[in-house]
This record gives C-alpha cells, sequence and structure tokens, in this order.
C-alpha cells in the first residue's frame, strides 16, 4: 500500500499499544482476512498523526472497535471494518473495495465515500485536512486545553 502523499503530509506523533494485549491475537486473525487494513496495520499500526488530528487502530483496537459501532449502525454488521478515528470520535471503515464509512456517533450518522483505501489516504486526507477532519477546530481545542 503506498501511502506517501498522506505520509508527506501528516507528522507521526507516536504509537499506541491500548488494547493490545487483550485484543492483539484476535485481531491479527480477523486481519487475515482483511488484506488492504493488514497491509495499512503493518505499515502504521497505531500510528498518531498531527498530534491526534487521526489515528490508525492497532490490531487490538481494530478489532475491538469493529465490534463496538457495528452495534448501533447495525445495517453494515459483519460489512465493515474499523482502521482509525479522529479527534471527533468518528470512526472510519471499509465496506467492501471501494467505500469508506464515516460513523459519526454524535449525529448517529454514517457517510459513504466512494473511495478505495489508498485514495482516502493520498486524497480525502491528504487535501481535506480541513474539509473532512476540521483541523482549525481541532487546533483551537488543542490550544484551549493546553491554555486552561
Amino acid at each position: 500500500m503506498k501511502l506517501e502523499d498522506f505520509e508527506n503530509q501528516y507528522k507521526l506523533l507516536g504509537i499506541d499499544n491500548l488494547y493490545c494485549n487483550t485484543y492483539s491475537n484476535m485481531g491479527r486473525k480477523v486481519l487475515e482476512t482483511n488484506p488492504k487494513i493488514k497491509a495499512l496495520l503493518e505499515r502504521h499500526e497505531g500510528a498518531t498523526f498531527e498530534n491526534g488530528l487521526i489515528r490508525i487502530h492497532n490490531a487490538g483496537s481494530f478489532y475491538f472497535w469493529t465490534g463496538l459501532p457495528f452495534e448501533f449502525f447495525k445495517r453494515y454488521r459483519g460489512k465493515a471494518y474499523v482502521f482509525a478515528y479522529d479527534w471527533m470520535g468518528r470512526q472510519y471503515a471499509v465496506l467492501g473495495e471501494n467505500i469508506i464509512l464515516m460513523l459519526d456517533p454524535a449525529t448517529a450518522e454514517v457517510f459513504e465515500l466512494k473511495v478505495s483505501l489508498e485514495e482516502f489516504f493520498n486524497v480525502d486526507l491528504s487535501q481535506g485536512k480541513e474539509d473532512l477532519l476540521e483541523q482549525s477546530k481541532f487546533l483551537e481545542s488543542l490550544t484551549y486545553y493546553l491554555v486552561s
């Protein structure tokens, strides 16, 4: 998986190992059936970018969070698999070959982006820090909490 555009636009902050001990083995088994997400995690497992603007799941959190949002968004249960989440708590999932779901728990909405996983990172995220992730609001809230 080639993510050069994304990697050039987003600064890596660190790696998160939360959920690794509890769910990692189960997550790795499920990843065997999801080669695109497996390739993404092999490259950026648990990565936090731009101070938390967007984060990529590790094998354990992938397993845990793939189940949880689909208890609410039942239409996609067993059909979609999460791979990342943003600072607003929205989960991003792969559905089939060329659909990325943005699951928004705040509004109880699902947005379908008709792009591949690579296009999502290299085009949508690389060119959409503001449009998709609302970076200015993120920086404003980050500054507020750091100053307060």
